[in-house]
C-alpha cells in the first residue's frame, strides 16, 4: 500500500510511460492522436508480460489504470497551464496547495484551460467544502447512512455517450416511502460520485441529466429537504466542475413541478433553460436509442440496476482518494489557522 499514494499521483503518472491509454472525448481531433496510438499495441504487450511476474492488487491496478486512461495525456499537454494556475492559486485562503495535477486538470478541462475562471472555479467549490464540513468530513464509502442511499436512490451512468460526446447520468428512487429517504446522506454521497467522477467515467465534454420523478411525492420535500435542494442548486451553478447541458425530468408530476417553482428564484437563466419537463419517460426524441437502456425504450445493453452496481462498486474502490482529499484540506486549514 505504500507504494500507492494518491498524493503523489501527478509524478508517478508523467514519470511512468505507460501505453494503452484511450483516447479522450476531448482529444478526438487531435492529429497527433493516431500516430502516438500506432505503437501502443505493443508497448500494452510488453507490459502486460511484465504484470504477469509482477501482481498488483486489483483496486490499486484499477485505479491507477483510471488515472492514466483519461487525465495523464491532458496533464503532459497542459503542464504550462498547471504551472500557471499553481502560481495563480498560492497563498489562497481555501485552495490546498498540495492538490494533485489530476485533481486541477478537472477544473481546467471545465473551464476549457481558462485559467482565470479556473481560479474562480476552484476557490467557490473549496470556500463551499468550509461552508458545509459535513458533507465534507468523514466521508466513507462504508457508512451505514451512504449504504442506505442505494438502496433508496437508483443512480448510475449509461455506459454508452451521444454522438457529440455527453455523458448521461440518471437519478431517480428506487424506494417510494419518503420515511426511507436521507437528504444529507443522499447529498453527501452525490457529492462524493462528483469528486471522482473524472476517475470512475473520464473527463465529459458535458452531462446530459436524467431525473425520473417517479414515486415522488410532498413527503421528499420539507423544509430540511428543500434547504438540502438549495445547496445542491447553489453547487451544481457555481462550484461543480463539470457542465451540464441538458437536465431531462422524466414522469413529472404536479409535486414535482411545485418543487421546481420554489427553486426556480434560485436558478440561473442558464439552468433553468437547460431543464426539459416530461410527462412521460418518452427520450428518445432528445437522446439516441442506442444510448438508453430498455426502461427507456433504447437499444443500450443492460439495464439501470446495472448500472449503478457497476458505478458503485467502481466508486466502493476509492476511500483512499476519499482519505487523501480530506487530509489535504485539514493539513492546509491547520497550517493557516496554527500561523495565525
Amino acid at each position: 500500500m505504500d507504494d500507492y499514494n494518491f498524493g503523489n499521483i501527478s509524478t508517478r503518472s508523467i514519470q511512468r510511460q505507460s501505453s494503452g491509454l484511450k483516447v479522450s472525448e476531448d482529444e478526438m481531433t487531435d492529429a497527433g492522436v493516431n500516430q502516438e496510438e500506432e505503437g501502443e499495441d505493443e508497448m500494452l504487450e510488453n507490459e502486460e508480460s511484465v504484470a504477469k511476474h509482477d501482481p498488483v492488487d486489483p483496486k490499486l491496478a484499477f485505479i491507477d489504470e483510471q488515472i492514466e486512461l483519461h487525465l495523464t495525456r491532458y496533464v503532459q499537454r497542459r503542464s504550462s497551464d498547471l504551472q500557471i494556475l499553481r502560481i495563480r492559486c498560492h497563498g489562497d485562503e481555501y485552495i490546498p496547495p498540495t492538490l494533485t495535477d489530476e485533481q486541477l486538470i478537472v477544473y481546467l478541462f471545465a473551464m476549457h484551460y481558462n485559467v482565470a475562471r479556473t481560479v474562480s472555479l476552484l476557490k467557490s467549490n473549496y470556500k463551499l467544502r468550509t461552508k458545509i464540513p459535513s458533507f465534507f468530513t468523514a466521508r466513507s464509502v462504508t457508512e451505514t447512512s451512504i449504504q442506505d442511499v442505494w438502496n433508496v436512490l437508483k443512480v448510475g451512468v449509461f455506459p454508452k455517450r451521444t454522438n457529440s460526446h455527453q455523458h448521461i447520468v440518471y437519478i431517480g428512487l428506487r424506494n417510494h416511502d419518503p420515511e426511507r429517504f436521507r437528504v444529507h446522506a443522499a447529498l453527501k454521497l452525490f457529492l462524493m460520485c462528483m469528486d471522482v467522477y473524472h476517475i470512475l467515467e473520464g473527463l465529459p465534454c458535458c452531462i446530459i441529466a436524467i431525473l425520473d420523478g417517479e414515486g415522488a411525492s410532498y413527503g421528499y420535500f420539507n423544509r430540511d429537504n428543500y434547504e438540502h435542494l438549495k445547496i445542491i442548486v447553489k453547487y451544481v451553478q457555481e462550484s461543480m466542475p463539470y457542465n451540464v447541458e441538458h437536465v431531462h425530468v422524466v414522469n413529472t408530476s404536479l409535486t414535482i413541478r411545485a418543487v421546481f417553482k420554489l427553486l426556480k428564484p434560485f436558478l440561473t437563466k442558464d439552468i433553468i433553460s437547460s431543464i426539459h419537463f416530461h410527462t412521460d419517460n418518452d427520450l428518445k426524441k432528445f437522446i439516441p436509442t442506442r444510448c438508453l437502456p430498455g426502461e427507456y425504450g433504447g437499444t443500450a445493453p443492460g439495464s439501470i440496476d446495472e448500472y449503478q452496481a457497476n458505478f458503485r462498486q467502481r466508486l466502493e474502490m476509492l476511500q483512499e482518494f476519499f482519505d487523501m482529499e480530506e487530509e489535504q484540506r485539514a493539513t492546509y486549514y491547520f497550517q493557516k489557522e496554527k500561523a495565525v
